[in-house]
């Protein structure tokens, strides 16, 4: 993955070849048996506490690159170099400078990944998981909490 993101605001990436990079990465998942083919594609870039596989979401991560980019190029009118850069940018890059004068705002985060886990949500067969994905939570929440006494600590209390 670094070796990709670091092309981010050098390379114009188009959808379509972020997209046939995710498809390759869950064909591998699949191939390797990591990922059901059958399973919700949401669920591989959601992040592990929420039952997803943790992997990075790379469209996520290419627009707020860019996004973080144009910005700080923006952000740096005092600096001739800077200013130079801005002006010969005329969508040469993926930033496009010259005429990213504002720079609308992302998502935030805990928005998209809200979103997400409604789209995972709102399928049928694979809405369900959400709700064992919460009672599981729930579950350690408690074991970590030591309401639930564990065979582990009856041991050591028998044992002492």
């Amino acid at each position: 993955m670094p070796t990709i993101t670091y092309t981010f605001g050098i390379v114009k990436w188009s959808d379509t070849d972020i997209g046939n990079i995710e498809r390759t990465t869950r064909v591998l998942l699949t191939k390797y048996q990591f990922h059901h083919p059958n399973s919700a594609t949401e669920r591989v870039t959601l992040p592990r506490a929420e039952g997803g596989r943790g992997l990075v979401d790379l469209r996520r991560l290419y627009s707020k690159l860019i996004k973080n980019l144009q910005n700080y190029f923006l952000s740096k009118e005092s600096s001739p170099l800077h200013q130079i850069v801005t002006l010969a940018d005329n969508g040469y890059t993926p930033l496009d400078l010259l005429h990213s004068k504002e720079v609308e705002p992302l998502v935030a985060d805990a928005e998209y990944l809200k979103t997400k886990l409604n789209q995972w949500a709102s399928k049928p067969l694979h809405g369900r998981i959400q709700f064992v994905v919460d009672a599981a939570k729930g579950r350690t929440s408690i074991f970590q909490d030591l309401i639930v006494n564990t065979n582990k600590i009856n041991f050591m209390m028998k044992k002492s």
